[in-house]
């Protein structure tokens, strides 16, 4: 079952609170992107006479596009930009910041397929320079936001190869591993992000949500006491958390029920 269906059984709700989390943290994240890209004019300017698709056609049209963007003039911007593609640019950059304009709009849809056309444009051309870096994981955010969980797994895994292992990547990536049914990467996902400091938000605690998810593996899996020790770490510090409260409480009815039922078996055999 690809991640698309199996979604459609993730009702729980510990499912509806991470994901109104996330969207929140998509938000900031994509504000600070969108904001960076709007506002970096000179740099990518300079990137574009450096190593761009550069052209006497059509150059003016995409220094007075970025001019706008920087100055926030995005109709002015966006029509600089796409008089430049009109005239024959097929540059990475010019596309990038054409697709940070559909972000910005709410068009995540047309921002994703604006950005994976940008993809090798950038790749070839400016290899190093910032929004290729953070390309894989822009796109993940981007497929993620739609709930296009299958292609957003690979763009994360290659975010963490190309930029490093933090908390969000990791977890993110256990997220999508549960919900495609792979308990073992799930848990080795979830476990390692803990080695990492949370973004700071003020929506709530992201590693509560980490180990809320890692308990209930746990516990589907009949690991009990790693499941016990991940609800006992969400009371320490919400004591009415009702997910932590019922599996501590399903653990404990477990064993009473185990012990009481040894404990007859003995007087049953010594009679």
């Amino acid at each position: 079952m690809n991640l698309q269906g199996k979604r459609q059984m993730d009702r729980g709700p510990v499912k509806y609170r991470v994901v109104g989390l996330l969207s929140s943290v998509f938000c900031l994240l994509s504000i600070s992107a969108i904001s960076f890209a709007l506002n970096s004019q000179l740099t990518d300017w300079a990137a574009y006479q450096k190593s761009g698709h550069t052209s006497p056609k059509w150059d003016p049209f995409v220094e007075a596009g970025f001019g706008a963007l920087d100055g926030g003039n995005l109709d002015t911007g966006v029509n600089f930009l796409e008089r430049a593609k009109g005239a024959g640019c097929k540059d990475g950059l010019v596309l990038y910041r054409l697709a940070m304009v559909k972000e910005l709009r709410g068009d995540v849809k047309e921002a994703a397929k604006m950005l994976k056309t940008a993809e090798p444009l950038l790749r070839n051309r400016y290899p190093k320079y910032p929004a290729t870096v953070n390309l894989s994981e822009h796109l993940g955010r981007l497929y993620y936001q739609m709930g296009k969980y299958d292609e957003a797994l690979p763009e994360y895994l290659l975010a963490i190869r190309h930029q490093g292992e933090n908390f969000f990547r990791l977890y993110l990536v256990g997220q999508m591993y549960r919900m495609k049914g792979k308990t073992k990467e799930a848990i080795a996902y979830f476990e390692k992000s803990f080695q990492f400091e949370a973004p700071p938000i003020e929506f709530g605690p992201l590693k509560r949500l980490a180990r809320l998810e890692l308990m209930q593996l746990y516990f589907n899996v009949k690991d009990e006491e790693k499941a016990l020790e991940m609800a006992n770490q969400i009371l320490a510090e919400d004591p009415q958390n009702p997910a932590a409260i019922s599996i501590r409480d399903q653990i404990s009815q477990r064993k009473y029920k185990e012990k009481e039922r040894n404990i007859l078996k003995r007087i049953i055999e010594k009679q």
